[in-house]
């Protein structure tokens, strides 16, 4: 068997141990936090981020477990589309491998724009969160949309030129019974500049979530006059850092990646798997706060919900009251932290 024979099939393999990397991590995922979306999403008042939440959810759902499959060896026949179709041996294009040609690039195609869409719901559900922290302040409302709205534009653009034809090189290389179709973008290098600005807008919102923090950690300090580390970390994942450093180093990787002269076809699955955790963490983080701030509060007009987005539940006749942060009871300095004006309008529970 030749070296390069024998390279491609290591491809096919480890193509399919990721896929099946990529497909356990989904849906145990799924299973996972379906009882809490169940708690937190359906059994609550519905609000605005409880419809982003559904989008994000299972559109991310889609977009990575219908290429992941098409993209593996497992499915036999005309199906088979995305990266490995079922072929005849031929040393020349067959009608099937056009076909085939043909479907990939949709896929190619449908996937980035799937994908545009889905991150503007990501971006939206952290300016959300950002705006609640900072207590629903114009100011820098006002900002990050108008970050976000350079960053979608770039990114629309970027999806664009990415999705024309002749931006699009789709190929086929037979092995064995296996017609190996790989699709990647001849987009000029100038269009990475999409996600040098998608960088950029991670990183600001980042920095804005890691003051606050920092501010609300030195307020801690000073009213206790003690390092509480329980409270710090309870305060970190409340505001969902995390998270926001997540979305930043996926940005960050997808440049990299994308700085590569085109992706070998064995790549796809790779490729996919680096959009596991953006497509997994966005629902997480929005459970994670509904989670701390999904507290009943009685409004005119019937119930609501606070989301700890800055957003009141639809069919009010009135906003009624936010709650930004809920009063912890802890048995060392209450008296002291209830002080704390962690939020402005911060409402406390009794």
């Amino acid at each position: 068997m030749s070296s390069a024979l024998q390279s491609a099939i290591t491809t096919i393999l480890q193509n399919n141990y990721v896929t099946l990397a990529i497909l356990t991590a989904v849906v145990y995922d799924y299973v996972l936090i379906f009882s809490r979306e169940i708690e937190y999403i359906w059994n609550k008042p519905w609000t605005w981020v409880s419809t982003l939440f559904i989008f994000v959810r299972y559109v991310g759902l889609y977009n990575l477990i219908i290429p992941t499959i098409l993209g593996s060896s497992f499915l036999p026949g005309p199906a088979k589309t995305y990266v490995f179709t079922l072929s005849s041996l031929s040393a020349l294009p067959t009608a099937a491998d056009v076909y085939y040609l043909a479907v990939s690039e949709i896929l190619y195609i449908l996937n980035g724009w799937i994908f545009v869409i889905f991150l503007g719901a990501a971006d939206l559900v952290m300016i959300l969160r950002v705006w609640a922290l900072y207590h629903r302040s114009r100011l820098i409302l006002g900002a990050l949309l108008a970050s976000f709205s350079v960053e979608i534009i770039f990114t629309i653009i970027l999806a664009a030129i990415n999705g024309d034809p002749r931006n699009l090189s789709a190929t086929t290389s037979h092995i064995f019974h296996f017609s190996v179709c790989g699709a990647t973008s001849t987009a000029p290098k100038w269009t990475n500049t999409a996600v040098a600005v998608q960088i950029a807008h991670a990183g600001a919102v980042c920095i804005l979530v890691i003051a606050r923090f920092l501010k609300q950690s030195f307020q801690m300090y000073r009213a206790t006059k003690q390092w509480q580390l329980n409270r710090y970390v309870n305060l970190l994942v409340k505001q969902g850092i995390f998270y926001f450093l997540g979305i930043f180093l996926f940005t960050l990787i997808n440049l990299l990646l994308l700085l590569r002269n085109g992706l070998a076809p064995g790549w796809q699955a790779w490729v996919i798997l680096q959009y596991v955790p953006v497509y997994t963490l966005t629902p997480r983080f929005i459970l994670s706060v509904r989670a701390v701030y999904a507290h009943e509060v009685k409004r005119e007009g019937g119930g609501g919900i606070d989301t700890g987005f800055g957003l009141p539940s639809i069919g009010g006749r009135s906003a009624g009251v936010i709650l930004f942060a809920d009063a912890e009871q802890n048995e060392e300095g209450m008296e002291a932290i209830e002080e704390i004006p962690l939020e402005v309008g911060t409402t406390q529970q009794e």
